[in-house]
């Protein structure tokens, strides 16, 4: 272990927090101490301000374009009657924001059957109200999901897991069937998304009778064009508190026709191979948090990819064999 660069990241994250509480009491919500949570994979920070429904951010200097889009998006969404975390505070300059505390009800981890189906209802609401923003004021936010960004983000997966995986001659089939099913999505319609409207980024309020009160969407400034039912697939293959068989049976049911099913297939597919690169990657950087989660995203897609004319039970075997393989296995080997 490197102690020098450990006792390096201590120092600079207890300076992190003294100024944090500085900065609080600048804004007349002085805090006595700050609780570190654990965040999501990016290199923001969060604390919970003890004694205080309070949740304090913080944006690193590479992050300051996704602080100022976050500013943004927040304005975009509650234009449409989509719920956020309330802005209370903010500091361009050394880029902190204070937000309230939503809690740790996620829609995720929800089990109750009643609460899991009204939340996934009013998702579905939320979700169409985003698709229906203006797409001028998407401008200078984040790139589309073209076709060339959703290749890049599945040739990644490839690089970083598929090609240790597969044999050369499974890479020559499913390398090509991915990169054809960016080229049919990238065609478009492009629409305006959230882009990582998972389930994990769905917070639960209830009220006293235990009801589904408010449903509060995080982690929206990554909002931009992508595929028509980008969201959707996000939603119900992407951390979903449903089975993947019941993820899919409820999409059956939700559209209209088998060109519109098809197309979240093809939406489900590629996020779940993007997810499975970005968290294996992240893993190799040392941060492993959800890597149990890889598994689940292989199945997911082997489910989805049988629903494509590109696809293939040869494809969705091998989506199955490495979900197999990954489940409970010491990989990734770090790279450094």
């Amino acid at each position: 272990m490197d102690t020098t660069k450990t006792n390096r990241d201590r120092e600079a994250a207890r300076r992190l927090e003294d100024d944090g509480l500085e900065w609080l009491k600048s804004v007349g919500c002085g805090g006595e101490t700050l609780q570190p949570m654990a965040g999501d994979i990016s290199s923001r920070r969060y604390f919970r301000v003890q004694g205080q429904l309070l949740i304090l951010a913080h944006y690193p200097a590479d992050l300051r374009r996704s602080y100022e889009c976050f500013l943004r998006t927040d304005e975009l969404l509650k234009r449409v009657g989509v719920a956020t975390p309330s802005i209370l505070a903010i500091d361009r300059d050394r880029r902190w924001m204070l937000t309230r505390d939503l809690g740790n009800r996620q829609l995720a981890t929800e089990r109750e059957p009643g609460l899991v189906h009204s939340g996934m209802q009013r998702a579905r609401v939320l979700a169409s109200r985003i698709e229906r923003l203006e797409t001028y004021g998407l401008a200078g936010l984040s790139p589309s999901l073209s076709t060339e960004l959703l290749t890049r983000e599945v040739r990644r997966s490839c690089e970083l897991y598929f090609r240790e995986q597969l044999a050369a001659g499974e890479s020559a089939v499913f390398e090509p069937m991915l990169f054809a099913l960016c080229g049919t999505l990238g065609e478009g319609p492009l629409l305006p998304a959230h882009r990582d409207y998972m389930a994990r980024n769905l917070m639960v309020k209830v009220d006293p009778l235990g009801r589904l009160a408010e449903l509060v969407v995080l982690d929206h400034q990554d909002l931009r064009l992508a595929p028509k039912g980008y969201d959707l697939a996000s939603l119900y293959f992407d951390s979903c508190p449903l089975s993947p068989q019941q993820a899919s049976t409820a999409v059956d049911q939700l559209v209209a026709n088998d060109s519109e099913r098809t197309a979240i297939a093809r939406c489900a597919v590629q996020r779940c191979i993007k997810i499975v690169g970005t968290f294996v990657g992240f893993a190799r950087a040392g941060q492993s948090r959800y890597l149990s989660m890889v598994p689940v995203a292989l199945q997911r897609a082997a489910q989805e990819v049988r629903r494509l004319p590109e696809g293939s039970d040869r494809i969705a075997a091998i989506l199955e064999r490495c979900a197999a393989s990954s489940e409970g296995s010491d990989w990734p080997r770090s790279s450094g």
